[in-house]
């Protein structure tokens, strides 16, 4: 169920409960029932939109100029949402020493937290930029082939295992609505 329409569901299975007891309430109860199922059904056909709170990473982003949800599904894990701004550069532990320029990239939130970023397809090409995060001295000195990433979200860190070398990544990733949101589709969000 999308967020937007929690409320109404919500309802649903209370008037459900009433419903069971028709036979047993008064006409004026069951004028009420009808009101409140009418009401119901226009909770779910037109549910509104959700904002989220100003204490929300999310909503600092929506602040950014030209920023928009280009995508979004609810799961079990909660409300995944992409985000794309011309301002959005995220970079994680990125150290001092970069001197380059830190490529657009989109912004991944769970139920409003952020939870990754997704490299462009030019940014995966050459993502010289990951070779100076804290992540890269996983692969200064053993060089491995086979890389496992555990609940590791998106971010670009298969992208930098295989610059380092890696010829196997395999991400492990529990939350499906996110991988589907990411890999689904006739363009996916996620290339890597």
């Amino acid at each position: 169920v999308v967020p937007a329409r929690l409320p109404a569901a919500v309802a649903a299975l209370a008037l459900a409960s009433a419903a069971c007891l028709w036979r047993e309430v008064t006409s004026r109860a069951r004028i009420a029932i009808v009101v409140t199922a009418v009401a119901v059904a226009a909770a779910w056909l037109a549910p509104g939109e959700l904002r989220p709170s100003q204490f929300k990473p999310i909503r600092r982003v929506l602040d950014l100029p030209d920023a928009l949800v280009v995508a979004a599904r609810p799961g079990l894990h909660g409300w995944v949402q992409v985000v794309e701004a011309p301002a959005l550069r995220p970079a994680p532990a990125l150290s001092l020493e970069f001197a380059g320029e830190i490529p657009e990239q989109r912004a991944v939130f769970v139920n409003g937290l952020g939870h990754g970023s997704l490299l462009t397809p030019e940014a995966i090409r050459s993502p010289a930029w990951l070779d100076y995060t804290t992540d890269a001295v996983a692969f200064v000195a053993p060089k491995p082939r086979h890389v496992l990433l555990l609940e590791n979200g998106p971010g670009g860190w298969a992208a930098l295992a295989v610059r380092r070398g890696a010829t196997r990544v395999t991400v492990v990733e529990p939350n499906r609505a996110l991988v589907g949101l990411l890999t689904e589709g006739d363009a996916p969000l996620a290339p890597e």
